[in-house]
């Protein structure tokens, strides 16, 4: 099997100066609450009003907070490659829901306090979920993995980890791919590095997200990428 996670990643500080290439894909870790508390007083001037409405609608505030930082950040992130204000960058929607803007592409995740966001010129697909110690994942193993899967963590020495390394490759591919979540996950190998779907390559690569924290990315192979981790703000 070739599957790897890395476990140790360098999570660089980023920088408005810092200039995007266009040969790399780059992956930002945010604190929501921390991040919340330096921007809560400029949310109306940077958000749009659909996205203040729909913030509004949350009923819990730790969920509202939440959405309010990924969305601030994003907009504050793609205008540095974009060379545009954040508060005038477009998005729309397409037919799964994906929010899409002219020129870039982008994909965000965020599990409890962790939110992390690529960004790339290719089609991304990112996914971070809190390693539950206390989750009873033995009832999922055969209804959301391949046999093959479900052995790689059964035998894996830490075994949450290895579970929510499947789930979160599953979850990246499917977001690369703009199918979303399918009603059968366990048709769905990733045990592979490089997966096929839909006709194309896409490669898959897991990390640790911080302490607690399992994450995967996936985009197509055919144009090689590096990928650059970075903390924000």
């Amino acid at each position: 099997m070739s599957i790897s996670i890395i476990k140790s990643v360098d999570w660089a500080p980023f920088s408005f100066e810092q200039t995007p290439g266009t040969d790399s894909i780059s992956i930002f870790r945010i604190s929501a609450r921390d991040y919340y508390s330096k921007i809560s007083e400029n949310v109306t001037n940077v958000l749009s009003a659909e996205e203040l409405f729909r913030s509004s609608r949350f009923f819990n505030k730790t969920d509202q907070e939440r959405f309010i930082s990924a969305r601030y950040a994003l907009r504050n992130l793609l205008s540095v490659f974009l060379l545009q204000k954040a508060s005038d960058i477009q998005f729309k929607l397409l037919e799964n829901n994906k929010p899409e803007v002219e020129g870039i592409e982008f994909n965000i995740s965020h599990s409890q306090n962790e939110i992390l966001i690529a960004i790339g010129t290719v089609s991304l697909g990112i996914d971070v979920e809190y390693i539950d110690p206390q989750f009873d994942m033995n009832m999922m193993l055969d209804s959301i993995l391949t046999q093959q899967e479900a052995d790689f963590v059964r035998s894996y020495e830490e075994k949450h980890l290895g579970f929510y390394t499947m789930w979160t490759r599953k979850e990246a591919l499917l977001k690369a791919t703009g199918e979303g979540l399918i009603d059968d996950l366990s048709c769905l190998s990733v045990l592979q590095n490089v997966v096929s779907r839909k006709g194309t390559h896409y490669n898959l690569v897991s990390f640790l997200a911080g302490h607690q924290y399992s994450g995967a990315i996936s985009y197509p192979n055919q144009d090689p990428k590096t990928i650059k981790y970075f903390n924000y703000p």
